[in-house]
């Protein structure tokens, strides 16, 4: 989880996954809880949000990635 990744050490060749999970909702910020988890040095961000709709998800996820050209 990215609240306590920073924490943790890292162990030999074993890759960091820094998550965020929010199963009630699709957060409007979801852009920058990703970047938020990329500043604990992971090697995978993996970011977990319940959906009302597919669609809805998706434009709220690549929309900022669009509006930065």
């Amino acid at each position: 989880e990215m609240d306590i990744a920073t924490k943790i050490r890292r162990f030999g060749k074993t890759r960091r996954v820094v998550s965020y999970h929010n199963l009630k909702t699709t957060p409007v910020d979801v852009q920058d809880i990703a970047e938020k988890c990329e500043e604990a040095d992971p090697d995978i961000v993996k970011v977990a949000t319940a959906a009302s709709t597919l669609a809805v998800t998706i434009v709220r996820i690549i929309q900022p990635s669009l509006e930065s050209g």
